[in-house]
C-alpha cells in the first residue's frame, strides 16, 4: 500500500543548501521533520528562514514546532509599558511575571523537543511501531494518527471481502502488514534473507536479501546495525566471507551491466571491487558461493563465465596473498576518548598520556543509536559539549606512498597525524579548542556517510604512529554525534 506524501511539495523546497544556523525543529504531520533552521509563527503558519530565502508552511501540514529561546514583547501603550516595567509580560491572554513566562515556555518547550525527538526516533525501523488487531499484525514508522487510518480500514477491507466473497484467513496463522515512511527504509529492511556468513570472529554477518531488498548487506553483529549494502537488480541469492571482503551472488544485473552476477566488497570500507567483474551468461547467475579462504567455489545458472566454458560450477583460484599494506587501521579500531567537555593542553601529540582516557570500539558517538560506543555530551541535554577528542595508534611496517583517511564525523572533525593537524572536516579556521563549532550540520544520510581524505604519507614513521580527532558539533543542541576512521595505504616502490 502507498502512503499519500503530506505536503510533498512543501518538503522538497525544503532542501537549501546552506541552512541558517539554529536548533528549531519542525515536525509534518506526515512525521518527517526539517531541522536547524530559523522558525517565526506567522499568521496561517511557520516562516522558514534559509540562507538562500524563506518558506513559508502551512499550519495545516505541521504537527510540532521546537523554537529555540523565547521573543521579546514590545508594549502598544503606556498602560502596557508599566507593565513591563514591572517585569509582567503577556503570555497566553494574560499578564505575569517574565520568570514565570520564561518557566512555561521552557516546560512546553522541552515537551515539544521530546515529542519530536521520539517521532525521529520511531523513522528507525529497529524502533518501529507494532499493533495487532482483530486479523493483523501491523508494523510501521509513520506516525501513529495516520497508521490508524490505515489500520481501520484494512480491517473494514477485511470485513467486506469476508462478507461478500467468503475468504477467510487461517485461523491458525495472522497477516503482517507493514508501512513505511519512505521507498529508502522499504528497500532498506524488505526482502527475504536467502543466505546468510558469519566471519571467523563472529563481529560480521553477511546477507544475501532477496526481493525487493536485492543486496549484499554486512551487519555488525554487536549492534544489529547494517554497515555496508551492494544492491543489484534481481535477488541476492548467496554470500561468502574470504578476509576483508564479502561475496554476493546475484541474478538479473548489477548497476545496469546484464552480465555481472556476482561482487565483491570491503567489508572495512564498503568499496566494492571494480576490478574484479567476471561477467555470466545465464539469467539466474550465482546461487551458492563458498570459500576456504584459499578458493571461491561458484554454483549456478550459467554455461560460461568471463569466456570460459563452465556448466554451473566454477573456482576461482586464490592468488598469492598481497602483501599487507604499511599502514591500516580498521573502521572498527579501539580508541581512547575524552567526553568531559574540557580540553587537555597537548591532547594530539604522540607523546601525550591517555591511559586515563576511557576507550571503546568504533563507531563512536550518541544519539543514533548504532553506535558500538556511546560517549558522553554533558550534564545537560540542550547545552551539550560541542567538542569530544579521540586518540588511537597505529603500526606502520615503513612510510606508504600513500595514505587515505576515511572518515565519519558528525558535524566535524580536526585530525593530526602525529601531532600535526593534516584536516578540517566542515570546520573552519581558529584555534581547536573545546568552544570551536563545525561549520554547519550534517543530518540524514550525511551524518554517516564515509568522506575520503589524502594525508601526507611522509609524516608516518616506521613504528607506532598516533592519529588524534576532534570532533565538533554545530550548535550545542545537535541530537546526535558520530565518529569512525579508518586508515588505507599503498606501499612505495
Amino acid at each position: 500500500m502507498r502512503l499519500p506524501l503530506v505536503v510533498a511539495t512543501l518538503v522538497a523546497l525544503l532542501v537549501p543548501r546552506a541552512p541558517v544556523a539554529s536548533a528549531d525543529t519542525l515536525l509534518l504531520k506526515d512525521g518527517r521533520t526539517v531541522e536547524n533552521v530559523k522558525i517565526a509563527k506567522e499568521e496561517g503558519g511557520y516562516r522558514l528562514t534559509f540562507k538562500n530565502g524563506d518558506v513559508l508552511v502551512p499550519a495545516a501540514g505541521v504537527k510540532e514546532v521546537f523554537v529555540e529561546g523565547a521573543a521579546g514583547y514590545e508594549p502598544k501603550d503606556d498602560e502596557e509599558r508599566a507593565k513591563v516595567a514591572k517585569g509582567l509580560v503577556p503570555y497566553e491572554g494574560r499578564w505575569i511575571p517574565k520568570a514565570d513566562r520564561d518557566a512555561q515556555v521552557a516546560r512546553k518547550a522541552a515537551a515539544a523537543k521530546k515529542r519530536i525527538d521520539e517521532a525521529k526516533a520511531h523513522r528507525l525501523w529497529r524502533n518501529r511501531y507494532k499493533e495487532k488487531t482483530a486479523n493483523f499484525d501491523f508494523e510501521y514508522t509513520i506516525p501513529p494518527e495516520i497508521a490508524k487510518g490505515y489500520i481501520d480500514l484494512m480491517e473494514a477491507y477485511y470485513a467486506y471481502f469476508t462478507k461478500a466473497f467468503d475468504c477467510r484467513r487461517n485461523p491458525k496463522q495472522r497477516l503482517t502488514v507493514c508501512f513505511y515512511h519512505d521507498y529508502d527504509t522499504f528497500l532498506d529492511v524488505s526482502g527475504e534473507a536467502l543466505d546468510l556468513e558469519l566471519n571467523k570472529d563472529g563481529t560480521r554477518l553477511a546477507a544475501a536479501l532477496a526481493e525487493y531488498g536485492n543486496q549484499g548487506a554486512l551487519f555488525n553483529t554487536t549492534t544489529g546495525s547494517k554497515m555496508f549494502r551492494q544492491r543489484c537488480g534481481g535477488d541476492a541469492q548467496a554470500v561468502a566471507i574470504a578476509g576483508d571482503n564479502w561475496y554476493t551472488g546475484y541474478h538479473e544485473e548489477c548497476e545496469g551491466d546484464f552480465t555481472i552476477r556476482l561482487v565483491g566488497n570491503s567489508m572495512l570500507t564498503g568499496a566494492r571491487q571494480t576490478d574484479w567483474l567476471p561477467a555470466f551468461d545465464r539469467f539466474w547467475g550465482v546461487r551458492d558461493l563458498a570459500t576456504d579462504g584459499r578458493v571461491l567455489v561458484v554454483a549456478g545458472d550459467f554455461t560460461s563465465v568471463a569466456g570460459v566454458p563452465a556448466q554451473g560450477f566454477t573456482i576461482f583460484p586464490a592468488a598469492p596473498p598481497p602483501a599487507p599494506p604499511p599502514v591500516s587501521l580498521p573502521a572498527n579500531a579501539t580508541w581512547r576518548y575524552l567526553d568531559s567537555g574540557v580540553l587537555e593542553p597537548g591532547w594530539s601529540d604522540p607523546t601525550f598520556d591517555d591511559t586515563t582516557w576511557a576507550q571503546g570500539p568504533a563507531q563512536l558517538g550518541y544519539g543514533d543509536g548504532d553506535e558500538a560506543t556511546v560517549i558522553s555530551y554533558g550534564p545537560n541535554a540542550n547545552q551539550k559539549y560541542v567538542t569530544s577528542w579521540f586518540r588511537t595508534s597505529f603500526l606502520a611496517t615503513a612510510v606508504p606512498a600513500t595514505l587515505t583517511l576515511d572518515l565519519v564525523a558528525d558535524d566535524g572533525a580536526v585530525v593530526y597525524l602525529n601531532g600535526v593537524e593534516v584536516l578540517r572536516d566542515n570546520v573552519g579556521p581558529g584555534d581547536d579548542v573545546a568552544a570551536l563549532r563545525a561549520a554547519s550540520g550534517r543530518s540524514g544520510t550525511a551524518e554517516n556517510a564515509v568522506r575520503s581524505f589524502v594525508l601526507p604519507p611522509e609524516l608516518v614513521t616506521a613504528g607506532i604512529n598516533t592519529i588524534a580527532v576532534s570532533v565538533h558539533q554545530d550548535l550545542p543542541t545537535s541530537s546526535d554525534l558520530s565518529f569512525s576512521a579508518a586508515l588505507r595505504s599503498t606501499a612505495a616502490g
